[in-house]
């Protein structure tokens, strides 16, 4: 019985800790979210957009395609590290619930346990936080268009 109890602190304690990837997406997600004064840090290598074009692809889809990963990539900057930090703390609430430890017992693999119970539960705030930011990214549409000098609502 104890062991079982020393085997349950240390996965509590392990999924508490930010290690490997998890730092370091908690550590890139403090950007614009946290202290507006400092420019956005991102957990993406920068991307070349002749890297994503093909010799084979339409040269207009190409074009479009090269001219829109700079503003969709600085509009999403600031959602996506909200949404980080609340889908690590929904997952380390979930993941001490009553009904993912029923799962483990069944005898359920670790993976169909995270996919199948803790990460649907874990995914209901994320969602509503998604909905209430869709106004901060239609407001931030105008500012990026006006930036980047695309013709819409900025214009």
């Amino acid at each position: 019985m104890a062991r079982d109890g020393r085997a349950l602190a240390r996965r509590a304690a392990a999924l508490d800790r930010a290690r490997g990837p998890a730092r370091h997406s908690l550590r890139h997600s403090q950007g614009r979210g946290d202290r507006p004064h400092e420019p956005p840090r991102l957990a993406l290598p920068p991307v070349n957009a002749e890297l994503l074009a093909r010799p084979d692809a339409d040269l207009a889809l190409r074009g479009s395609l090269r001219h829109l990963i700079l503003p969709a990539v600085t509009l999403a900057a600031a959602p996506l590290a909200q949404n980080v930090r609340l889908v690590r703390a929904g997952m380390l609430e979930v993941m001490q619930q009553d009904f993912v430890r029923t799962a483990r017992a069944k005898g359920l693999g670790e993976r169909a346990v995270i996919y199948r119970h803790a990460l649907r539960n874990a995914a209901i705030p994320v969602l509503t936080v998604t909905g209430l930011s869709l106004g901060f990214m239609l407001s931030g549409a105008i500012v990026i268009e006006t930036v980047f000098s695309w013709p819409g609502m900025g214009r």
